[in-house]
């Protein structure tokens, strides 16, 4: 894990409970509705899959030297974009009091609501094109700068936020400071795109070309549909806890995902990475290379997220009362769960971020997705209406059902036995339990359960089962990758 990232994932934990405090259970969970619509929210999974589809195709133009098309593709995706944005909030505008009369009750409060509906997705017409500069940003692999730019928007967020609910203001004023802001990240991204790409690129003629956009759907489609049906870490689940629960259990949700979502976001080699640089290779013909990425970088996703899950599962109650309080230590058992469920993610992902990055095989995810949407939104709708919160959990399940299939078609495709999969899976999670094991059949001095106490106890288990990992469970390949920045994983 970067230190950019490290300093994200603290100021996301700071500042969660202040606002809470603040705002109260239900203050807050009107925050989260108010930035539901924003790009932090469902615009998430309603970017149509374009974001992972420009990254895929600007990296491979990239590596091939053709400068020309890049800026074809991002001109024309930003005008489309820009044309669905301008539908989308049309079409919100319009609805926003009905949106707003099914997320809260008092009269007063839906007024407020569609307010601020009204506001968020009136900059849908430019935060959707900033999926395409996001998007090329990943592409060009600009990681360091990009993830710069997500640390100031963190530090002026939390900044305002926190002196705003300290002056009294209410959710409303805290969701159009997020918003300002995130539209001067945009503005801030574009100017370093436009840096990136070369001038004289940039300064021939060009025209939105229809075949491109074709072209970019064909990919995107897949890869919307399995945002939809992914869950947790895509805010899918949110609208559905948003129109079927009241605003103190939105809060209680935000609070439960938060762990899971940082461990796998920042513990684990993401899209953003795996994505351009398996396309990358892929336009080189390097097919070794992205078999080596496949072997050694799922050892080191199970290697880095299987130790902190394990830990943080087993320190889940004293942390929730840490970091939260005592009316928040219900969700004890349902964290641990989603922890757990943190185990497995790796192999649901990794190998079809692979699969992107080549443009193989990605039309054979789409009756796989379909299935697993229509089960999550069925469990969705029946349970969490009636079970809350435990619904949710029981709908990230479905996920686990494609988890085989996951494994399999990537390996087959690249040549690598899929047993030795799970073979690692099973060394790894044995070996990430003894430190834990330890820890409770031995114990040490009781120093208290501070935040401080508890994040040093998880981090001296993880690391103890991080060595014993590195000398047991991964090949000589993946130990070489652990010890290389994230960045040079081009220079295999």
């Amino acid at each position: 894990m970067s230190g950019a990232n490290l300093m994200v994932l603290l100021i996301g934990f700071f500042l969660l409970p202040v606002l809470v405090y603040h705002l109260g259970a239900d203050g807050y969970g009107y925050l989260a509705y108010a930035r539901l619509f924003s790009s932090i929210g469902l615009l998430v999974v309603f970017d149509l899959g374009f974001r992972m589809s420009i990254t895929r195709s600007v990296a491979n133009y990239y590596a091939r030297g053709e400068f020309e098309k890049i800026n074809t593709l991002l001109l024309s995706a930003a005008w489309f974009l820009a044309a669905v944005g301008l539908f989308f909030a049309a079409l919100g505008w319009l609805l926003a009091q009905e949106i707003a009369s099914a997320l809260v009750s008092s009269d007063q409060d839906i007024d407020r609501m569609a307010l601020a509906i009204k506001w968020t997705l009136a900059t849908w017409p430019l935060e959707l094109p900033g999926v395409d500069v996001y998007g090329a940003l990943d592409g060009l692999q600009q990681f360091r700068k990009t993830k710069v730019l997500e640390i100031l928007w963190y530090l002026a967020y939390t900044t305002l936020a926190i002196a705003l609910v300290s002056l009294g203001y209410d959710y409303l004023i805290v969701a159009t400071i997020a918003l300002v802001l995130l539209l001067i990240k945009l503005a801030l991204a574009t100017k370093l795109l436009l840096k990136c790409l070369p001038r004289a690129i940039l300064s021939r003629p060009c025209v939105p070309a229809a075949n491109i956009i074709r072209r970019q759907m064909k990919l995107s489609k897949h890869i919307f549909l399995s945002q939809l049906s992914s869950g947790i870490y895509n805010q899918g689940e949110k609208l559905v806890v948003a129109l079927l629960l009241p605003p103190a259990v939105m809060t209680s949700y935000e609070v439960l995902v938060k762990l899971p979502r940082m461990i796998k976001s920042n513990f684990s080699l993401g899209n953003q990475v795996v994505i351009p640089l398996a396309s990358a290779l892929n336009a080189s013909n390097d097919f070794d290379r992205n078999q080596k990425l496949l072997d050694c970088g799922m050892q080191y996703n199970l290697a880095a997220v299987v130790p902190i899950a394990v830990t943080s599962a087993y320190l889940a109650y004293p942390f929730l009362y840490a970091w939260m309080g005592p009316d928040f230590t219900y969700l004890t058992p349902m964290l641990q769960v989603l922890l757990i469920f943190n185990i497995l993610n790796p192999l649901s992902s990794f190998g079809w971020q692979i699969m992107i990055g080549m443009n193989r095989k990605v039309h054979h995810v789409s009756m796989i997705q379909w299935l697993n949407l229509a089960v999550t939104l069925a469990v969705w709708f029946v349970l969490i209406p009636r079970y809350g919160l435990w619904g949710v959990v029981a709908a990230f399940f479905c996920i686990v059902l494609t988890i085989p299939w996951s494994i399999k078609v990537p390996c087959r495709e690249l040549g690598l036995p899929a047993r030795r999969v799970v073979a690692l899976l099973v060394r790894i999670v044995i070996l990430s339990m003894i430190p834990v094991l330890l820890l409770e059949f031995i114990g040490i001095p009781d120093l208290g359960n501070t935040i401080f106490i508890l994040a040093s106890k998880c981090l001296v288990c993880a690391m103890a089962a991080w060595l014993l990992i590195y000398r047991w469970g991964l090949t000589k390949q993946a130990r070489t990758l652990v010890l290389e920045h994230l960045i040079k994983l081009k220079k295999w």
